[in-house]
């Protein structure tokens, strides 16, 4: 007990000594508040500072440059009378279009889109199609037996197409100056999160020979891959309504 008692006697002393003196307080204070001016208080005098800009409001000369292609691009496709793909990721949001004429409109549910896009330059042609792979077949088609006359052909129930699985969709869209969109639905499961991942990983390498293929011919763009998560309804609608070669009007 008395080794203890004095040891604590030792400790106070010495504490006492070391608050006597004035360099303890100096670092003390000094060191964190030295600190606290540079990571907060020197920070908000500086952002206050103003900054000359070439933007005027939220809209940038470069974002102008940009919403003025995309309008050149629509207005193109309308000219053409055709159903036609228009994209604005800023307002998130995918419209099928007819001679401008909007007739159907999705909500981007979720998006991923590269830093490479903004270096892109924006012209006022639209992205022209070139190819595809999906997880559905575009063109759904039943096979059917004909009927030996026209007799049979009246007594016969009317023949539907069978009602497609509700599940995952999932569809690579590849348009010229290296652009792809990708149509994804969001998975419900483990198991369409797997089929997703496999077919996102089996389109990668047929991409990567088109790739290579394209390299030897001296044709080779730096691919600009834009993912969307949209329902898999208006996915399957979307996919199999564009004509081929569909023009893509996009804003980003």
């Amino acid at each position: 007990m008395t080794q203890v008692a004095e040891r604590l006697r030792g400790l106070w002393r010495l504490s006492r000594q070391v608050l006597a003196q004035r360099s303890f307080w100096i670092r003390a204070l000094l060191l964190p508040g030295l600190v606290l001016f540079l990571l907060v208080v020197l920070p908000v005098l500086l952002a206050q500072t103003p900054v000359p800009s070439r933007s005027t409001g939220d809209q940038t000369i470069d974002s102008l440059q940009l919403l003025q292609a995309f309008l050149q691009q629509r207005l193109e496709m309308a000219r053409s009378r055709q159903v036609g793909l228009v994209v604005d990721l800023p307002a998130r949001r995918l419209t099928l279009e007819i001679a401008g004429l909007p007739v159907r409109e999705v909500s981007i549910q979720r998006l991923s889109v590269p830093a490479t896009l903004r270096k892109m330059e924006a012209t006022a042609h639209p992205f022209v199609w070139q190819g595809y792979r999906a997880s559905i077949p575009r063109y759904p088609i039943t096979e059917v037996e004909a009927p030996d006359d026209t007799l049979e052909a009246q007594q016969r129930p009317p023949i539907l197409p069978p009602r497609e699985d509700s599940g995952g969709v999932w569809v690579y869209l590849s348009f010229d100056r290296g652009l792809e969109l990708w149509l994804l639905s969001p998975p419900a499961s483990l198991i369409e999160r797997l089929e997703r991942w496999f077919f996102v990983g089996r389109t990668h390498l047929w991409r990567e020979a088109r790739l290579v293929a394209a390299l030897m011919r001296g044709e080779a763009t730096i691919p600009v891959p834009v993912m969307l998560e949209l329902p898999p309804g208006d996915i399957r609608a979307v996919f199999r309504a564009l004509p081929d070669s569909a023009r893509l009007a996009l804003r980003y």
